[in-house]
This record gives C-alpha cells, structure tokens and sequence, in this order.
C-alpha cells in the first residue's frame, strides 16, 4: 500500500505548524517565567504575585525556585 501523497503533504504541513506553534509556546513561557521571577527579584511576595497573575502562590514558588537551579 502507498500513502496518499495529498494526505502526506497535509501531515507534513501540519507538524511544520505544529511545530512552530509549539516553539512560539515555549518562547511565551520562558518569557511569563522570567517576568514573575523579575517581579520577585523586585520585591514582590509570592503570594502578592500568585494573587495578581490568578495562580497559586506554589506555581509561583516553583517558577522561582526552577529559575534559580537553572542559574547554577
């Protein structure tokens, strides 16, 4: 049996999108990641942090501390 080449060109493109969707997502996340650790470097508390970006005090926690093991 041979593959739809119609059907195989649309998977190509498709993880080509994906693809790019995928590296786009991961730019946006380091960048959310390094701005809440700026805001804590500034001062800012978890918890005042958690509360004004919607999410758990432990998230922002994580991010912090994740940022801190990838400095080393």
């Amino acid at each position: 049996m041979t593959l739809d080449e119609e059907l195989l060109a649309a998977a190509r493109k498709a993880g080509t999108a994906s693809a790019a969707a995928q590296g786009q997502a991961d730019i946006a996340k380091a960048i959310y990641h390094h701005s809440v650790l700026r805001l804590h470097r500034a001062g800012g508390s978890m918890r005042e942090i958690a509360e004004a970006l919607s999410m758990s005090h432990q998230r922002v926690h994580q991010i912090v501390e994740q940022s801190k093991r990838t400095e080393r």
